[in-house]
């Protein structure tokens, strides 16, 4: 979303040293930044008021309206939609936003935002929200980023070795009512073909008062222009019951990826860590966010 881009660093862990010349230097680990947190947060619009939020399951019409505005908040993450747009579609931003200064950034490939949670008020509802972004540079490089004992070629995507990750979770458990992902490919492709349309939602891993874990095959297209991946952009939506007044809850993310003969076959998600179970040792990493904080007022 475009509050996070805007700020140069609010919210962003950025990850390097992955190249993709070739599947050998593919596993180069990410690391190497450093983050420091301003004493300044970053001013936010007033929210309206949250007193009559709901709680309980979903009704059916509920349901409905999340699954909308799930839709909603995978455009707002595929077209980088600001804060200002979302409070049109009436989601409100109600978690913190400190601001972070790079210390030491190297280029990076993937960025993982810190977890926001958002008010719908029109649902009178709670959404936690962790997205990445796969950096627009490495778009260009994904040419050779693929699985190379797969066949394929513009028109048939190839399998980047096994299965991805993503994964969000709380400090202390809360009322999950519901757990959705966006797998979604590049924006910036105008071909109708060698792209992958839409976004994916596979079914949860991992789903609790804990958080949720989704597992999803990353294909790309091999194109030398602008090379399609269909895990370019990702977001994971759980609706909340309210926590109590006055308390806080810290929301953590974890992405994972793997390549050549390595897969995920599970992610454990708990209020003290994410663990992601991988096939293999070699030809794999994973790194997790900074921590989003949610302190309500009432």
């Amino acid at each position: 979303m475009q509050r996070r881009m805007l700020l140069g660093g609010l919210a962003k862990v950025l990850i390097s040293g992955v190249a993709f010349a070739s599947l050998a230097v593919l596993g180069q680990p990410p690391g190497g930044e450093t983050l420091r947190e301003s004493a300044e947060s970053v001013p936010e619009e007033p929210a309206p008021d949250q007193s009559e939020a709901e709680s309980g399951p979903l009704t059916e019409a509920e349901q409905v309206l999340a699954e909308e505005k799930r839709a909603v908040l995978a455009q707002a993450l595929v077209e980088d939609r600001s804060d200002e747009w979302l409070e049109e579609q009436d989601l409100y931003l109600v978690s913190e936003t400190p601001q972070y200064d790079l210390v030491a950034t190297n280029s990076s490939n993937i960025a993982i935002y810190r977890p926001d949670v958002f008010y719908d008020s029109d649902l009178r509802r709670y959404f936690v929200i962790a997205e990445y972004r796969w950096d627009s540079m490495v778009g260009e490089d994904l040419y050779n980023y693929f699985d190379s004992s797969s066949s394929c070629d513009v028109d048939t995507p190839c399998n980047v070795g096994g299965k991805d990750g993503f994964a969000l979770r709380f400090s202390r458990n809360l009322v999950n009512r519901q757990a959705d992902v966006n797998f979604c490919g590049r924006s910036d492709i105008t071909r109708d073909w060698a792209n992958f349309a839409g976004c994916a939602s596979p079914p949860p891993d991992a789903n609790s008062s804990a958080g949720a874990s989704f597992l999803q095959q990353d294909k790309v297209y091999k194109t030398v222009v602008k090379p399609d991946y269909n895990v370019y952009n990702g977001q994971i939506i759980i609706v909340v019951d309210p926590i109590a007044c006055n308390s806080t809850v810290q929301m953590f993310s974890r992405y994972g990826h793997t390549w050549s003969s390595t897969g995920i076959s599970a992610i454990e998600v708990g209020t003290a860590a994410i663990n992601i179970v991988f096939t293999k040792t070699e030809d794999r990493w994973s790194v997790a966010s900074q921590s989003g904080t949610w302190t309500r007022s009432c």
